[in-house]
């Protein structure tokens, strides 16, 4: 598909390229071990729309203001890096 491709064509072309996808949260709340992460009920329903397209979640990361981790650790044993670092 050229640049004048129509839009139908684009979406075709992402749909068969795209299998995998990164989620991150932001939030400026600090997770403690044994909370639940913001926007738990939001993962699940996005999970589901995206498999409805054939896209998987590859992997998750939950992004605070001074350190991120996996989404899905717990923050209690999960390795939570410095923002600096990045």
């Amino acid at each position: 598909m050229g640049l004048s491709g129509s839009a139908g064509e684009g979406r075709g072309l992402l749909q068969s390229c795209v299998a995998k996808v990164l989620f991150a949260v932001y939030t400026s709340e600090p997770c403690q071990p044994g909370q639940a992460r913001p926007q738990t009920g939001t993962i699940p329903a996005l999970t589901g729309v995206l498999a409805e397209q054939s896209i998987a979640i590859r992997d998750g990361f939950f992004i605070g203001d001074e350190s991120f981790s996996p989404y899905d650790g717990d923050p209690s044993t999960s390795l939570a890096l410095p923002v600096s670092s990045t």
